[in-house]
C-alpha cells in the first residue's frame, strides 16, 4: 500500500537526475598506470558508479581507477598485464557473430550477463530472495522484479539488433531520466507492446532510415535468434532498474535500486568474470577479489 508521503515523492523521483561522471580517458588511465601506479595491483572499471561495487569485493591494497567508459578501459590496461586488470560490460558484444575477441590476458567482460547491474540482479535471483529490501523500509516483491526482467529482455532485444545493424537508435533522453518511450512501453497493457516500444524509440531517435515496420520485422527475427539466450545476457541493467521504478509508480527509484545492488547483493562466484579474474590472480600471484 502506498502512503501519502510516497505519493508526494513520485513526481520528484520521476524527474531528471544526473548520472555519475566517469573519471579518466584511456590515455589518462595508461599514464596513471605507467607513472603513478607502476607495480601496484590495479583494477580499472568503466565509471565511478562501478567503484561502489568493486570496493566491496577487492582485497586490501588494490587500487581501483574509474575510466571514461568501455573504450578507455580497453585502451588503458592492455600495456600493463602484469599488475592491472580491466573490467568492461559486455554491452551486446557477445551477440555479434563477428565479435572481436577482446578478452585476453588482463581484460575481462561481464558476459554472459550483459553488464554489472544485470550480473547483480541475476545474483540476487539465484540467491533466492523473496523481496528486495531497500532503505527507508521500501520493499519490492520478487514477482515485480521478474516482470521487470521480462520487459527489459524485450528492450534488450531491440538494443542488441540496433548494435548489430548499426541503426543508431537513441534510447536515452536529454530532458528526462526516465525516457517517455520507456514509460509508455512499460505502462502499455495491450498485445502490441513491441510496436509501442519500437515506435517510441524511433520517435526518440534522429533520421533513422529503416521504417518502424522494417524494424519490427528484424526484431521478430531476432526474437527467434535469441531464444536460447538468458534474460540477463539481453537486459540492460539501467533499463531494468528504471522499469522497476515505473512499475512501483516512482516510489522506489532506479538510483536507490542500483545503489542497493552495488552495496548489498552478494555476487555469485560461478560467473565467468570472477573465475577469469581469479585465474589472473593465480597466474600473477596478485590477489585481487574476494568472491566465494
Amino acid at each position: 500500500m502506498v502512503g501519502a508521503r510516497d505519493l508526494d515523492q513520485r513526481k520528484k523521483n520521476m524527474s531528471h537526475e544526473k548520472s555519475d561522471k566517469p573519471a579518466y580517458s584511456g590515455n589518462a588511465i595508461a599514464a596513471r598506470l605507467s607513472e603513478l601506479h607502476s607495480g601496484k595491483t590495479t583494477l580499472v572499471v568503466e565509471g565511478e558508479s562501478d567503484m561502489e561495487f568493486w570496493n566491496r569485493i577487492t582485497v586490501s591494497g588494490v587500487e581501483i581507477l574509474p575510466a571514461h567508459g568501455r573504450s578507455a578501459v580497453i585502451g588503458g590496461v592492455r600495456k600493463f598485464p602484469n599488475f592491472s586488470v580491466g573490467v568492461i560490460d559486455d554491452d551486446y558484444h557477445q551477440i555479434r557473430k563477428d565479435n572481436e575477441d577482446l578478452y585476453d590476458t588482463n581484460l575481462f567482460s561481464t558476459k554472459k550477463p550483459n553488464d554489472i547491474e544485470s550480473l547483480l540482479f541475476q545474483s540476487w535471483m539465484m540467491g533466492g530472495g523473496e523481496e528486495l529490501y531497500l532503505p527507508s523500509n521500501k520493499i519490492v516483491p520478487r514477482d515485480l522484479v521478474k516482470g521487470a526482467v521480462l520487459l527489459s529482455r524485450r528492450i534488450g532485444i531491440l538494443r542488441a539488433v540496433n548494435h548489430i545493424e548499426g541503426w543508431g537508435l537513441r534510447f536515452n533522453s536529454d530532458s528526462s531520466f526516465i525516457p517517455s518511450w520507456l514509460e509508455e512501453f512499460v505502462n502499455y497493457k495491450g498485445i502490441e507492446r513491441v510496436r509501442i516500444l519500437i515506435e517510441g524509440v524511433k520517435r526518440n531517435s534522429v533520421q533513422i532510415k529503416p521504417s518502424a515496420g522494417e524494424i519490427i520485422s528484424r526484431y521478430e527475427q531476432a526474437e527467434r535468434e535469441f531464444h536460447d539466450f538468458s534474460d540477463y545476457s539481453l537486459t540492460n541493467g539501467h533499463d531494468l532498474s528504471k522499469t522497476i521504478q515505473i512499475l512501483t509508480g516512482g516510489v522506489v527509484t532506479s538510483k536507490e535500486i542500483e545503489k542497493w545492488l552495488r552495496q548489498e547483493v552478494k555476487p555469485q562466484a560461478s560467473f565467468d568474470l570472477f573465475k577469469n579474474i581469479n585465474a589472473w590472480s593465480k597466474k600473477t600471484e596478485l590477489p585481487l577479489i574476494r568472491v566465494n
